[in-house]
């Protein structure tokens, strides 16, 4: 596997461990999120962002596989941004609580 290889399914694998902290991180009110692997950079918004926009350009050259694993987390993603936030009238936070991812 050459290099570029390796550095597109390590971004594949990153943002899947993203994806899988997605929901806990934005129920917190951090602005960064130390992920459960230590092997892994913080998450935040904007790492997930670039890596998506990354892989999406570079799909061409993923793997099947990997272009099926993308395409998971991608509509794992899609599913969250697209839930309903519902706003508590008595403590006035918002609830994620209609994402099962």
């Amino acid at each position: 596997m050459n290099e570029n290889n390796q550095m597109m399914n390590r971004d594949l694998e990153i943002l899947e461990m993203m994806a899988a902290e997605m929901e806990e991180y934005l129920m917190s009110e951090a602005t960064q999120w130390v992920m459960a692997r230590g092997d892994m950079p913080k998450l935040t918004i904007g790492g997930c962002l670039m890596r998506c926009h990354r892989l999406d350009k570079l799909q061409e050259k993923l793997t099947g596989e990997a272009r099926t694993r993308l395409e998971a987390v991608t509509q794992r993603f899609d599913r969250l941004a697209a839930c309903r936030k519902s706003r508590n009238s008595n403590t006035g936070r918002t609830d994620w609580t209609d994402f099962h991812g």
